[in-house]
């Protein structure tokens, strides 16, 4: 077994808030050797963090003492290194001398290698119409690699810093959404209400306080790039490319007149994406947004990315999004090369079927497939494999 090792940062000072002293922890980016873990505690000044393959038990635990350069309260950003490739371990992290949290995760299999792999995909979260989420036990069940949360994850309708960190630290305390949060590597992106006010985009006052506070309660990989403001970043895992894109922070407001200058993601972060599909040996490139890429009030941005893709013979190009409050599977021509494929999950704790998707990834196959599963009321609704051969040029 690998040498283990933990590099801890810490983030940011944070307002006191009346929801909670302590949020978390959180399972965040994961790869085949590393997992960053998040948690905010208000009172603590210092936190130890005890990890240990399951397998082996905690009398095999290494420990680790987390310091904030800031007085408290504070967030906490611990990276477990040197861990093993599809590996389960457990950890427990806490006050020195007081009660401690525990959570566990399961390490990606070997980067770049085919495999056989599965996730959630939800979207669509508002606690105070649904305090109780009775879905994550079904996604629990179901045992998902990784979860991928694809916008709306609250319902703060605000930039304010304060708003928002209150609306995603009482959305942690709900039951069963708290266990997934604890045990599967989370990733996420935002959609219109965790970003600002309904139907917000680029001139929306305050973005760049919803910026900060986003990048203070979630422990996704990367938040945009020095050049370009946003939470847009990629992933691996195993051999497949996951480009997660923002979809509201260089957005064109969606009431002005289509024409090719109106956008989703602005011509720099598109340009992002462009360098990174064309660069993509995966066999499947998923692009996730929380807002429909074949939406008819962004026409043009669709035919730029479906002639990028044409022009340079890019296959396995598919689509993830949220924001419909329902599921839903779309296959449309637009001059890609082969149909522009888009699962949508919504509404899991927006509507009250609480639908959801389960995405299952084989990579392994001589014709590699991705197939998802649509669930409503905790029941299996609907479901397709799409196989890579069907999104060859």
């Amino acid at each position: 077994m690998k040498n283990q090792s933990i590099a801890i940062a810490f983030l940011i000072s944070v307002p006191a808030l009346e929801a909670q002293v302590m949020s978390g922890p959180m399972v965040g980016h994961t790869t085949d050797e590393s997992c960053l873990i998040w948690v905010q505690d208000a009172e603590a000044e210092i936190l130890t963090v005890n990890f240990w393959p399951a397998e082996s038990g905690e009398d095999s635990s290494e420990e680790a003492v987390i310091r904030p350069r800031r007085g408290s309260p504070g967030v906490f950003l611990g990276q477990l290194e040197g861990l093993a490739p599809r590996t389960k371990y457990e950890f427990k992290i806490g006050a020195a001398g007081g009660e401690s949290s525990r959570g566990s995760f399961v390490t990606a299999p070997p980067q770049g290698k085919p495999a056989k792999f599965r996730y959630a995909l939800t979207s669509c979260i508002d606690f105070k119409q649904f305090p109780v989420q009775e879905a994550w036990g079904q996604v629990r069940r179901e045992k998902p690699d990784f979860h991928l949360m694809v916008g709306d994850n609250v319902y703060a309708d605000s930039t304010g810093y304060e708003v928002l960190w209150e609306h995603h630290l009482k959305q942690r305390s709900v039951k069963g959404f708290d266990w997934i949060l604890a045990n599967v590597p989370n990733y996420a992106t935002w959609d219109d209400h965790d970003f600002g006010p309904n139907d917000s985009h680029a001139g929306t006052a305050g973005k760049e306080t919803s910026l900060r506070a986003f990048r203070d309660v979630w422990a996704n990989p990367s938040y945009g790039t020095e050049e370009i403001p946003g939470v847009f970043y990629s992933f691996k895992w195993a051999d497949v490319d996951y480009f997660v894109m923002d979809g509201r922070y260089h957005r064109t407001d969606e009431r002005a007149p289509n024409s090719p200058q109106k956008t989703q993601f602005g011509r720099a972060q598109r340009a992002w994406l462009f360098e990174q599909l064309k660069a993509s040996r995966a066999p499947f490139k998923v692009v996730v947004n929380g807002y429909d890429i074949m939406s008819s009030k962004y026409p043009d941005e669709l035919k730029v990315i479906a002639g990028f893709v044409k022009e340079h013979r890019i296959s396995g190009v598919l689509f993830h999004s949220g924001d419909i409050h329902r599921n839903e599977f779309k296959q449309q021509d637009h001059g890609m090369g082969y149909p522009v494929t888009q699962i949508t999950s919504s509404g899991i704790a927006r509507n009250k079927i609480r639908p959801w998707a389960m995405i299952e990834v084989d990579t392994t196959l001589e014709d590699p497939s991705l197939s998802f599963r649509f669930f409503e009321e905790e029941k299996l609704n609907d479901g397709k494999t799409i196989r890579l051969s069907e999104l060859t040029p």
